[in-house]
């Protein structure tokens, strides 16, 4: 017997879901990947990077967040530093001498490194350094400490635009530098991210290189806010792609849209069936009925009325396509309606065998039409459930693969890559944004103290002198480090998935 998946009997196998009737490109399965430092180091115990190798991943992710730390502090502390090298320029007793000039831009320098955090790790000092070749190359000087700032002041817009192409220069210059440090992924991985970068996905490294603590560190800097975490707009593209799934409209699948996008495609089916006799031959009326074998009496009786309905209304043979269309409605709605599980089953089947019956007799430009919107309703009928446990549209990226392989035709199809876009978009979902499953664990906790962490030692080299500027330095490096992971994030994850394979 045929459920919901099973609507359509593919043509290349017997196993496709109803959407895919007429077969998909299969694509493998991705593969799970080699996870970062065991617990044993890390969850009651802060990871020291000095035990660590200097190539350990660890290392690595950390690297990142220093170069964040030290772009964060440094833009805090370049302006203290010019403003007190001024100062101590005009008050030095030298101010308009060389050595006034010297002595300002001494103490300026002296203040800005001790409020800049340095980065300890070489990943952390090739980003910085990368980052700086980029801004020499787009010509972005530093200002002078000094009296002469003052004549500066016209330059400003200019300085602007080209610190602007700097910083779009940036993302690619860190890229670049973290990208050999990084582990190699498996093609399958690889191709997945790149169909999940098409689509509009934003993937940072961790989601793809895999790994508890990996996932810990990237979700970790994606719940500080305000730093250009890619979690809502994954999310927005996930539910965006549902949508679309359907025939619908708009940026979530709310229980309106997903009403609206099924009436359209079940009337779009339901006008061309109307316009179109059915030929009912006695194959047809005993495969209807194979539906109600091996149901209970309450489930067969239903079943078997559908049938006898069918048969009855037939004249010379033929149902005429307003009969029909009228039968079909009704089926739907007991479909809908019932709460018994075996009997929406069954019907569901009987359904289909009825919809599929019909398909000879279309002209070439219905099938197309008719063809579509069945496999939109079909796919309607496969996310009902999750449309109807999310009240606000957002629909969770990793339950998606668990709802299409539900059922026996739905777990074949996923397992031979024969499950369409809909099967991609679920194990992007489950591979890539499905949340580290140790939520509130030791290494979370971890990896969450990381940020604040580089906020308390920037803010530790600022001293007794400097310690307001110092603490401003230590949230602002937080924050930095976030937003340098997120951000950039998603660029050294295109450059690792196009990587050849090592």
């Amino acid at each position: 017997m045929a459920g919901p998946w099973e609507k359509y009997a593919s043509q290349a196998t017997d196993s496709a879901p109803p959407w895919e009737k007429y077969g998909a490109p299969k694509t493998a399965q991705p593969t799970g990947l080699s996870a970062l430092p065991p617990e044993a180091g890390a969850p009651q115990n802060a990871v020291d990077a000095s035990t660590q190798p200097e190539d350990s991943l660890v290392n690595k992710v950390k690297g990142v967040g220093e170069a964040g730390a030290a772009l964060a502090t440094g833009a805090v502390a370049g302006p203290v530093g010019q403003a007190y090298g001024a100062a101590k320029a005009l008050t030095s007793g030298k101010y308009g001498t060389q050595a006034g000039v010297e002595a300002g831009e001494k103490a300026g320098s002296e203040l800005t490194n001790k409020l800049t955090y340095q980065p300890k790790t070489k990943t952390g000092q090739e980003a910085v350094g990368a980052i700086g070749n980029a801004l020499d190359e787009s010509r972005l000087a530093g200002l002078p400490v000094e009296g002469s700032v003052l004549n500066q002041f016209g330059k400003v817009p200019a300085a602007a635009a080209e610190a602007e192409g700097a910083l779009k220069a940036a993302p690619k210059a860190i890229a670049k530098a973290a990208i050999d440090k990084l582990p190699g992924i498996d093609p399958e991985t690889a191709q997945l991210a790149k169909d999940a970068h098409s689509m509009g996905f934003r993937l940072t490294p961790d989601q793809v290189i895999g790994g508890k603590y990996a996932k810990a560190l990237g979700e970790g800097a994606a719940a500080i806010p305000l730093s250009g975490s890619n979690t809502k707009l994954n999310q927005n593209v996930f539910n965006q792609q549902l949508v679309k799934q359907i025939g619908g409209t708009g940026d979530k699948l709310t229980r309106k849209t997903f009403d609206t996008a099924m009436k359209a495609s079940g009337s779009t089916i339901g006008d061309i069936a109307e316009r179109t006799p059915l030929p009912i031959k006695p194959n047809l009326v005993a495969g209807l009925r194979e539906h109600a074998q091996g149901q209970l009496p309450d489930v067969a009786n239903v079943v078997n009325h559908y049938v006898d309905l069918v048969n009855s209304q037939a004249k010379d043979g033929v149902l005429d396509g307003t009969t029909f269309r009228k039968i079909n409605t009704d089926l739907g709605n007991r479909i809908r309606s019932t709460s018994n599980g075996d009997l929406k089953f069954a019907l569901n089947g009987l359904q289909e065998d009825l919809l599929d019956a019909r398909e000879p007799y279309l002209s070439a430009e219905d099938a197309k039409a008719y063809n579509a919107a069945r496999k939109q309703y079909a796919i309607g009928k496969t996310l009902e459930p999750l449309v109807a446990k999310s009240p606000t549209g957002d629909i969770p990226p990793s339950l998606l693969l668990g709802v299409i392989s539900s059922t026996k035709s739905g777990k074949s199809a996923v397992a031979r890559g024969a499950a369409g876009d809909l099967g991609k978009l679920a194990d992007i979902g489950q591979r890539f944004l499905k949340q580290n499953p140790s939520n509130g664990t030791a290494e979370r906790s971890w990896a969450q103290g990381i940020p604040a962490t580089l906020g308390g030692l920037a803010g530790g080299t600022a001293g007794a002198a400097g310690a307001g500027a110092g603490a401003a330095g230590g949230l602002a490096a937080a924050y930095g480090a976030a937003n340098l992971y997120n951000r950039v994030g998603p660029a050294v994850t295109q450059q690792l998935i196009d990587r050849p394979p090592r």
